[in-house]
């Protein structure tokens, strides 16, 4: 008996040492698995190989599903390679299901409030607007809208995430409801003296008061965040962009001397190098000629005209047509009211 008892503790101690070399081995393996894995990711993603980089991206996150608790760093991060493999890939339905994960994910490791989510329902409005789904995008953005304003002495965040909302809803969905987003920024920004924050919402109503025609408005928003820009960064990308908007609202007012001044005025921001190419500092796009379009009719105008030393287009002439006239007619208008060269 005492004999059958040693032989059943050995045949127990080698059974359960041999299960966690099977372990440790497998777990070796995974790693490996992985590594390799995540290697022909990168390479693909250098090669700017988007179907492959989809494919690998696929591949890591299946490997780490198994591999990696559900609230890790890791998992988080193949979560978000395989959605931005999806998305550069417009899968957009199925990235979808992949940020409803992480969203989960998130949840459950740091609360429904979790300040990571804000980006990822941002995300995840974003998507939703690619194949039209408004509804459900202003509700994505309007949970990080709650989250940002749950934290305490963080009016500055809401304020930019009442902004990035405004400008969501005018770029990708339905623009009227982004005026009531812009203007709460505006009021949080001008309580809390953040001129960065108002500049940029000032500007955004600009465009917001543009588009709906309201020229007088615009006109207002505009010079309001030109005169920031000024102030706060003069010479800068923002301030030219200002500058070009406002020529646009003052030309569609007949303000045309006072559109030159700030055509003037993005040249003199430019880089200025001798016999260099002249390029237009505005320049509407032209309409296609209405008959023409209902005909079907295609074709092109090209004029020839000159530049004074002041940057002013004098004389343009039609020199050659084709398809119909009416494409000459169009584009003497256009250059009659974008005339501001550099």
């Amino acid at each position: 008996m005492q004999i059958f008892a040693s032989l059943i503790a050995i045949f127990l101690t080698i059974s359960f040492t041999a299960h966690s070399f099977d372990k440790a081995e497998d777990a070796a393996l995974e790693k490996v698995a992985i590594k390799t894995a995540y290697a022909e990711y990168k390479a693909a993603v250098k090669l700017r190989d988007y179907e492959n980089i989809l494919k690998t991206a696929k591949a890591v996150y299946d490997l780490g599903d198994k591999r990696y608790s559900p609230t890790s760093k890791n998992r988080i991060k193949l979560t978000d390679n395989y959605v931005n493999a999806l998305l550069i890939n417009g899968q957009h339905k199925e990235a979808i299901t992949y940020l409803s994960k992480k969203v989960e994910i998130l949840k459950l490791r740091d609360g429904p409030m979790s300040e990571q989510l804000i980006e990822t329902y941002f995300l995840m409005g974003d998507t939703y607007i690619t194949f039209y789904k408004e509804r459900k995008a202003l509700d994505a953005w309007l949970k990080a809208i709650e989250i940002s304003a749950s934290y305490k002495d963080n009016s500055g965040r809401t304020g930019r995430v009442y902004l990035e909302v405004g400008k969501k809803l005018f770029t990708k969905a339905n623009g009227r409801k982004a005026l009531s987003y812009f203007k709460l920024a505006r009021d949080i920004f001008e309580a809390n003296d953040d001129v960065a924050g108002l500049t940029k919402t000032k500007f955004w109503l600009g465009k917001f008061y543009l588009a709906k025609n309201k020229l007088t408005k615009s006109e207002d928003y505009f010079k309001q965040s030109l005169e920031m820009y000024e102030k706060h960064a003069p010479g800068s990308d923002p301030l030219r962009t200002n500058h070009a908007f406002l020529v646009q609202v003052l030309e569609k007012q007949g303000k045309r001397d006072e559109a030159t001044i700030h055509c003037q005025a993005i040249g003199k921001m430019g880089e200025q190098k001798p016999n260099s190419e002249m390029r237009p500092i505005y320049l509407m796009q032209p309409a296609y000629p209405r008959q023409a379009n209902i005909s079907g009719i295609e074709g092109w105008a090209e004029v020839t005209l000159t530049v004074d030393h002041n940057g002013f287009v004098k004389d343009p002439v039609v020199t050659e047509t084709k398809g119909s006239n009416s494409f000459g007619v169009e584009a003497l208008r256009i250059i009659c009211i974008s005339s501001d060269m550099i």
